[in-house]
């Protein structure tokens, strides 16, 4: 039988996969997460990947899916920038400020745990959603914004924007190590099509290593692909920054997720709470 394997450039792994690799068995679908995992739980996708935010909203409505692998922590791959001159310099300058993430991205969680980490909350941010965050901050419709990939190496590139000073200790103790890139999937997969499951796995993790080696082609595959508008040598640096694997999903990475669920409860980013120990893979049963 064929898997059927939702991507997007959001997810680099999966995509460059699906761009880079010949993989067989594979039917492959293009959405954006929200619209893939929608598919997933309509039992018209059986695996997909992104950040958590829109795994943990589908899980909070009920859907039947489950974590099955992801990368390490990525902290270096993004960042909260301001301009150079700005009054913003730590967290604690943030509450009441106007910061511009992408929608219904990881950025909510990071911001989350962010606030919770200074005894704030979500609430006390006023959040914008969309694109072009340099420019917006630029026309000075948001004061903050949080730059990734290739964005944040232009941005650094210029000169004139500055990072938010980060606690990283008080942000581990809140839960946040950094972004990771998941892979999720129908439940029914480990139950029916194990073997099938597995195989694609170890597969894709291969891959992960293979890019590790030729991130020339990488780059020029996320350049063409990605709505920023980066230059190939743009995406390479920030690819060098990844840590390119693919781990098995342990209960400490269940942990991990649980501190921010039970943050992203009490802000109303899920309609509610969530216990994601019913939700992981067991490893032994797919690495």
């Amino acid at each position: 039988m064929t898997l059927r394997v939702g991507i997007h450039p959001g997810n680099q792994s999966l995509f460059l996969f699906r761009h880079l690799a010949d993989v067989p068995g594979v039917e492959w679908h293009t959405g954006s997460p929200e619209a893939l995992l929608a598919a997933m739980s309509r039992g018209e996708l059986d695996i997909s990947g992104g950040g958590c935010v829109p795994l943990l909203r589908a899980l909070a409505s009920g859907s039947e899916l489950i974590w099955l692998a992801g990368s390490p922590p990525r902290p270096a791959f993004a960042a909260l920038l301001t301009p150079v001159d700005s009054p913003i310099v730590s967290l604690e300058d943030l509450p009441g400020r106007r910061v511009l993430i992408a929608a219904g991205s990881w950025h909510l969680r990071f911001l989350a745990l962010a606030m919770t980490s200074i005894g704030a909350r979500l609430a006390d941010l006023q959040l914008l959603e969309g694109k072009g965050g340099m420019t917006r901050v630029q026309a000075a419709q948001a004061d903050a914004w949080v730059a990734s990939g290739a964005g944040l190496v232009a941005a650094r590139a210029e000169g004139c924007w500055r990072e938010v000073r980060l606690p990283h200790a008080q942000l581990a103790k809140a839960g946040w190590l950094g972004n990771r890139s998941l892979v999720y999937g129908r439940r029914q997969l480990l139950d029916e099509r194990r073997a099938e499951l597995q195989g694609f796995l170890r597969q894709l993790r291969e891959h992960s290593h293979w890019v590790s080696q030729n991130l020339a082609q990488a780059s020029a595959c996320l350049a063409h692909a990605h709505p920023g508008g980066e230059p190939p040598a743009l995406w390479q640096q920030a690819l060098q920054a990844l840590p390119w694997a693919l781990e098995p999903i342990t209960p400490a990475h269940g942990r991990e997720m649980q501190m921010a669920i039970d943050v992203l409860a009490r802000d109303g980013v899920l309609p509610r709470p969530l216990d994601i120990a019913t939700c992981l893979a067991d490893p032994a049963l797919i690495f």
